[in-house]
């Protein structure tokens, strides 16, 4: 079989592998699509170098069908089903306390472990959800980040009428925003890039482009003065993380979802002054993904324009450069059904 090996910053290759063989508990998948997450874009660009070694194949956002054996933990073969990518170790005081999807030895397949970027993939049983027939695969590779966004807007506890800003357009923002809409919530956008400040006003949404205005005053005008109630910053970078206390209201609430590779300053002052709330979100739980999978197959979230171009899985370096050009791309998929040859 195909899969993609990370080489190191810049570079993955196809190489040919064995089939996996299944350990006990273990379920063979057979890939259809992955989708190329910032994650791996991040990983890509050698960002995290002590979990995603080279040799790693990286990739968590999928959909497959059962490859075998037969009737593994109630899959029969041929049952598309996603995987929820985390492991927990089940003993750290987390796991205990009941959450797993921090637990502090969790282990993220796709990262610290090899992903779905490979044609074959045994992954454990329990990691599975089976999906409804009315859920297209282009769509059920998205199941993975909706879920996050899920998780992140679950905890933000938004009420009905405040209002939500949104720093950082790519394809988690946008279904946070999406959902804090769903939610009452009044939600503005905050993004650099043309291409997703068009798509996010296309759904709706006020944007403003924070290369060319203050972000501050944007803010202020949107909320009358009083600052939003939520700020969601899923952009991960320093500047965005530094401007999340200023657009928030009195006892307003920061959700930190972005990725910050390295150490970022932020103003402490205003959260003692204001007394803000500043929430980490990690992943998601089980029942965040199953949540996901409802509200597209329920039809309530629509992310049928997400999906920008597919790409065979020779040419998943392609993908992956242009999803880090700036292109008009608001999600890559590696179609598996795709021809391979090259």
């Amino acid at each position: 079989m195909k899969a993609t090996i990370y080489r190191g910053p810049g570079c993955v290759e196809i190489a040919e592998k064995p089939i996996p063989q299944t350990a006990s508990g273990e379920v063979l998948l057979q890939i259809r699509r992955v989708g190329i997450c910032g994650t791996d874009l991040l990983i890509f660009q050698g960002g995290m170098p002590e979990r995603a070694k080279p040799g790693r194949i990286l990739g968590h956002e999928m959909v497959a069908v059962i490859a075998g054996p037969e009737n593994s933990a109630g899959f029969q073969p041929g049952t598309r089903v996603v995987v929820e990518p985390t492991v927990a170790c089940g003993h750290c005081q987390a796991c205990r306390s009941g959450f797993t999807h921090v637990c502090e030895n969790l282990r993220f397949l796709g990262i610290d472990a090899d992903g779905a970027l490979q044609e074959f993939w045994s992954v454990p049983a329990d990691r599975l959800h089976a999906i409804p027939a009315t859920i297209q695969d282009d769509h059920a590779a998205l199941i993975e980040p909706l879920a996050v966004a899920v998780h992140d807007v679950r905890l933000a506890a938004i009420q009905p009428g405040e209002t939500v800003a949104v720093i950082g357009g790519g394809p988690i923002g946008l279904m946070i925003a999406l959902l804090a809409r769903r939610a009452g919530a009044r939600v503005i956008l905050l993004e650099m890039n043309a291409h997703r400040l068009t798509f996010a006003h296309g759904l709706g949404f006020q944007v403003g482009d924070v290369s060319l205005i203050d972000s501050r005053e944007l803010i202020r005008d949107f909320t009358q003065g009083a600052g939003a109630n939520v700020v969601f910053e899923v952009s991960g970078s320093a500047g965005a993380a530094r401007l999340m206390t200023a657009l928030a209201a009195v006892r307003g609430r920061l959700i930190a979802v972005g990725i910050q590779g390295r150490e970022t300053s932020i103003d402490l002052f205003q959260i003692f002054y204001r007394e803000l709330s500043l929430h980490g979100v990690r992943a998601y739980t089980r029942e965040d993904f199953q949540e996901a999978i409802r509200l597209i197959a329920s039809g309530e979230i629509d992310l049928a324009g997400f999906i920008s171009r597919r790409f065979p899985m020779v040419e998943v370096q392609s993908a992956l450069k242009l999803a880090l050009s700036g292109a008009p791309v608001i999600k890559a998929l590696i179609d598996f059904t795709l021809s391979n040859e090259t």
